[in-house]
């Protein structure tokens, strides 16, 4: 997982003598501990992420059983 955070923040500018927006952006990689403790990433990442798990598990389930009644 990358995440990519940017930062907007105005500084001075004494060649044009106003303020301008700088922005910087940080990219990094972070290890992913889905896998491993999935409880604490729901409590992190809140409701959403869960409905997503759960319809994804949904469609593939519905997708056996289809092949089960077709067998």
């Amino acid at each position: 997982m990358i995440t990519i955070t940017t930062m907007q923040e105005p500084f001075f500018d004494k060649e044009k003598n106003s303020w301008v927006m700088r922005r910087t952006t940080e990219i990094r990689k972070v290890m992913v501990r889905k896998r491993l403790r999935p409880d604490s990433n729901d409590k992190k990442n809140g409701i959403a992420k869960r409905n997503t798990r759960n319809t994804r598990g949904k469609r593939r389930k519905e997708s056996k059983k289809g092949d089960f009644d077709s067998m």
